[in-house]
């Protein structure tokens, strides 16, 4: 899966997040049913808050987009969302990261906070399963954003295209202050 690779390349570049790896794959699942005639797909904010291009945040994994393209937010809401349809390819067994695989077959991943897997779940009330198919704008998870602040961690989320080999182009409509289920990234897949 795309995601293992965007982490294999964020460890060589220095990150340590092979904790986040889940522990609870199933070799036997299933692949991801795609869609090859879907030439286009959109994302939308995944929760209340400031969102900004990926470059702007403050990990270097995401800013230099070592993981994949896609925007940061600074939630105000403690609601996550789907910011695309799909089937969630992974939840992490320490709750602080999904992944939801698209029709079109990109592999999002969405990230609550900075160096929040440290925090072993505890501030996340994750609402889906792996292999649960999601609408855009399905509750994803609930987030006590002050615990996180309260343990030192950043509440800094990122939505990452982890496959970019399969998108032609991704553009960021909107930055600034935004409500969760509005549209702001269109891509157009190869």
């Amino acid at each position: 899966m795309e995601v293992e690779k965007a982490e294999d390349a964020a460890e060589q570049a220095g990150a340590t997040i092979a904790e986040t790896t889940p522990t609870d794959a199933k070799a036997d699942v299933t692949e991801i049913q795609t869609d090859p005639t879907v030439t286009e797909e959109n994302l939308e904010v995944a929760v209340d808050g400031e969102l900004k291009n990926i470059t702007e945040s403050f990990d270097d994994v995401f800013a230099k987009k070592t993981m994949g393209d896609g925007y940061v937010i600074e939630p105000e809401s403690s609601k996550v969302y789907a910011p695309i349809g799909g089937t969630i390819s992974s939840v992490f067994p320490t709750k602080h990261a999904l992944g939801i695989t698209t029709a079109g077959g990109l592999e999002i991943l969405v990230h609550l906070g900075i160096d929040t897997v440290d925090l072993n779940g505890a501030p996340f009330d994750v609402q889906v399963t792996e292999g649960q198919k999601v609408a855009t704008g399905d509750l994803l998870a609930q987030v006590d954003w002050q615990a996180v602040k309260d343990a030192g961690k950043s509440t800094e989320t990122i939505i990452a295209i982890t496959n970019m080999d399969k998108v032609d182009d991704y553009s960021l409509n909107k930055t600034g202050q935004v409500i969760a289920k509005e549209t702001v990234a269109d891509i157009k897949l190869k």
